[in-house]
């Protein structure tokens, strides 16, 4: 392993992504129990043509930020086999392509792990921050030093 050595990131990323949200949701730029897409659409509708409740279905439409966050969404976990390949970068927009639209359950009523849910957290980041463009895997590029004193309070219910 050198310097340049690429490794998966992937979930290694979330904690950073909850982090960042819980910073916005204190700082009241974003309520947690907002509607999710209304924050993703415009990503989805760029990367893949279409709204997210086009893709998923209108249950997607129920689905909030806090739901996200806690993985209580009903949404399911991308595809295992996307983990196997080694060697193969895929966008945010490969992943969702490549995966299942199948509602788990009804949102808030289960738990399921979901990258998707931190995909879909990362376009909302993307969004509050008016970045141009998506970068990674639901975290911001260049982690904010700050969210090292956040308060995850928010997050409680």
């Amino acid at each position: 392993m050198s310097v340049n050595t690429k490794i998966a990131m992937g979930s290694l990323t979330n904690m950073w992504t909850a982090a960042h949200v819980a910073k916005f949701a204190s700082e009241g730029k974003v309520d947690l129990d907002s509607l999710a897409t209304p924050y993703i659409d415009n990503y989805m509708k760029s990367g893949l043509g279409d709204t997210t409740a086009g893709i998923y279905g209108e249950w997607i439409n129920d689905v909030t930020i806090r739901q996200l966050l806690t993985m209580r969404s009903g949404l399911p976990d991308m595809d295992a086999q996307l983990t196997k390949v080694q060697g193969i970068e895929y966008s945010p927009f490969d992943i969702i392509s490549m995966s299942s639209k199948t509602q788990l359950f009804a949102p808030g009523t289960g738990g399921a792990y979901s990258s998707i849910g931190y995909i879909f957290l990362g376009f909302l980041l993307t969004n509050l921050t008016d970045s141009s463009t998506y970068q990674g895997d639901g975290a911001m590029s260049h982690p904010d030093p700050n969210t090292e004193n956040v308060d995850l309070s928010c997050l409680e219910r």
